[in-house]
C-alpha cells in the first residue's frame, strides 16, 4: 500500500507543476486581452473567466479585485446578463474566504437580476450557490430547499425543447443533494445521488466535476466504515484535482486521506496528509478548510500521545470555527436574507402602485375638475356667508337703532303722560278749594242771616 501511495504522490507532483504552468499561461493571457479590449461586453466575459479562473487557484483577493472591476463595467454598459455572472463569481470568493454574509449577499443579487430577466439557468445557479452557503454555515434544511429549487429549474425544458440547465449543472445539483443527505446521515440517498452525477461528469469530460463526485463516493464509504473503497475513491479524486491545478480540491482530498488513515489507525499517514491539506489552505484563506485540518490535527496528535500539539490545534480549529459561525455572521446572513425578501416584496409592490397610478391617472382630470368645482362653490358659499353676516350685523344694528329709538320715544310719551297727570292732579286740587271756599262762604252768609 506504501509503495502504491509513494508512486501516486509522484505522479500527482508532476501533472501538479505541468497543469499549474498551463493554467498561469492562460491567466497571463485573459490579462493581455483584458488590457486591451474595448469596455464592451466582451471584456466583461475576458473579466469573468480571468477571476474564474484566478479563484479556481486560490488567488482570491486578486480575483475578487477583478470582478469589482467586472461589476463596475457592466453597471455602466446596463449589462445586466453579466452582472449575473459578477455577482455570482463575488458570491464565490467570500464564500471561499468564510465571509458568508456577503457571500449570500452577492448571491441574492445574483438571483434578483436573473429573475428581473426570467433568466432560468441563472436563477439555478443562485439557488445552488444560495445552498452552498447554507450548507456550510450548517443549516442543511435551508441548504436542501435551495438545492432542490435548482435541480428542478436545471432539468425543465423551454417551449422549444432545449432544457434550461445542461448536464454539468444538473450533475453538480444532483452531487451537492448528495452531499446534504450525506450530512443528513442518510449515507444510502447521499450515494445513489453521486452515483447519478458521475457519470453525467464523465460524459460531458468536467475533470474536476468528476474529482468531486469521486471524493462523495469516498466519503459514502469512509461514513459506512468501508475504508479501503473509501481510499480508492479519494485517490482517484487527487490525481484528477492535481491535473486541474484545483487547490481547494486537492487540499479536500488530502484532508479525506487523513481521516480515512485515522480511522485506520495510520496515525502518521493521517498526520502527513493533515498538514499538507492545511499547508494549502492556509495558503489560499479557505477558512472552512482550516477549520477541518486543525480538527483533524487535534485528534491526530492526541492519539500520537502528544498532547501540546492536540491543544494547539484543537485551539486554532475553535478560532477558526467560531470566526466562521459566530453569532454576528448567522445575524447578518439572516439579515442579508431578509433584505432580499423585503426588496423583492417591495418590487412587488412598486409596480402594482404603478398599475394603480397608471388606471387612477385616465381619471385624474376629472377629479381635478371636480375637485377645482367643490372648492369655487365652497369659496362662494364662503363669500355668502360673509355678505349674509354682514346684513345680519347690518339688520342687527338697524334693529338696535329703532329699538333704542322705541325706548326714546316711549320715555318721551312717559314724560308727556306724566306731565299730564301732573297737571290734571294740580287743577284737580285746585278746584276742590275753589268748591269748599265758596261752600264755607254760603255757611257763613246764612248764619249772618
Amino acid at each position: 500500500m506504501n509503495f502504491f501511495f509513494k508512486h501516486i504522490c509522484v505522479i500527482i507532483l508532476v501533472f501538479s507543476q505541468l497543469c499549474s504552468n498551463a493554467q498561469s499561461l492562460e491567466i497571463d493571457s485573459l490579462k493581455r486581452v483584458v488590457e486591451k479590449a474595448a469596455e464592451d461586453t466582451n471584456k466583461v466575459k475576458a473579466l469573468y473567466q480571468l477571476t474564474w479562473n484566478l479563484k479556481s487557484i486560490g488567488e482570491f483577493e486578486t480575483a475578487a479585485e477583478y470582478a469589482k472591476l467586472s461589476e463596475s463595467l457592466c453597471v455602466k454598459l446596463g449589462y445586466d446578463r453579466g452582472l449575473v455572472g459578477v455577482y455570482l463569481n463575488q458570491g464565490l470568493i467570500y464564500q471561499n474566504k468564510g465571509n458568508y454574509p456577503k457571500a449570500l449577499e452577492c448571491q441574492l443579487k445574483s438571483l434578483k437580476v436573473s429573475e428581473k430577466l426570467n433568466y432560468k439557468k441563472g436563477i439555478a445557479n443562485a439557488y445552488s450557490n444560495i445552498g452552498n452557503v447554507y450548507w456550510q454555515q450548517g443549516n442543511l434544511e435551508k441548504a436542501l430547499q435551495n438545492q432542490t429549487k435548482a435541480l428542478k429549474f436545471r432539468e425543465e425544458f423551454l417551449p422549444n425543447g432545449k432544457q434550461v440547465g445542461d448536464k454539468n449543472a444538473i450533475a453538480t445539483s444532483l452531487s451537492n443533494i448528495g452531499i446534504i443527505y450525506h450530512d443528513m446521515k442518510n449515507y444510502a440517498m447521499a450515494l445513489d445521488y453521486h452515483f447519478k452525477a458521475l457519470p453525467l461528469m464523465r460524459s460531458i469530460e468536467n475533470k474536476s466535476g468528476e474529482a468531486n463526485s469521486l471524493n462523495n463516493i469516498g466519503s459514502g464509504y469512509e461514513a459506512q466504515n468501508k475504508l479501503e473503497q473509501a481510499l480508492n475513491y479519494y485517490t482517484k479524486a487527487l490525481a484528477i484535482y492535481s491535473e486541474q491545478d484545483n487547490k481547494s480540491g486537492i487540499a479536500l482530498s488530502y484532508y479525506n486521506l487523513g481521516n480515512t488513515f485515522f480511522q485506520q489507525g495510520s496515525y502518521s499517514k493521517a498526520e502527513e496528509y493533515h498538514l499538507k491539506g492545511l499547508a494549502i489552505v492556509d495558503s489560499i484563506n479557505d477558512m472552512s478548510g482550516i477549520k477541518d485540518s486543525h480538527f483533524g490535527l487535534s485528534l491526530v496528535y492526541q492519539e500520537l500521545r502528544n498532547p501540546k500539539m492536540a491543544l494547539m490545534h484543537y485551539k486554532m480549529y475553535v478560532s477558526a470555527r467560531d470566526s466562521i459561525f459566530s453569532h454576528e455572521n448567522t445575524k447578518k446572513t439572516v439579515q442579508s436574507e431578509m433584505n432580499y425578501e423585503f426588496e423583492k416584496k417591495e418590487e412587488a409592490a412598486r409596480l402594482e402602485q404603478e398599475k394603480r397610478e397608471a388606471i387612477a391617472q385616465a381619471e385624474s382630470k376629472k377629479q381635478q375638475i371636480t375637485i377645482w368645482s367643490i372648492c369655487a362653490v365652497l369659496v362662494l358659499v364662503f363669500v355668502f356667508a360673509i355678505f349674509v353676516y354682514r346684513s345680519f350685523l347690518q339688520k342687527q344694528k338697524v334693529n338696535v337703532e329703532i329699538t333704542n329709538q322705541k325706548h326714546m320715544i316711549e320715555e318721551k310719551q312717559k314724560e308727556i303722560l306724566g306731565s299730564i297727570h301732573y297737571a290734571k292732579r294740580i287743577q284737580t286740587a285746585l278746584l276742590t278749594s275753589e268748591r269748599y271756599i265758596d261752600k264755607s262762604l254760603n255757611n257763613l252768609i246764612d248764619k249772618i242771616k
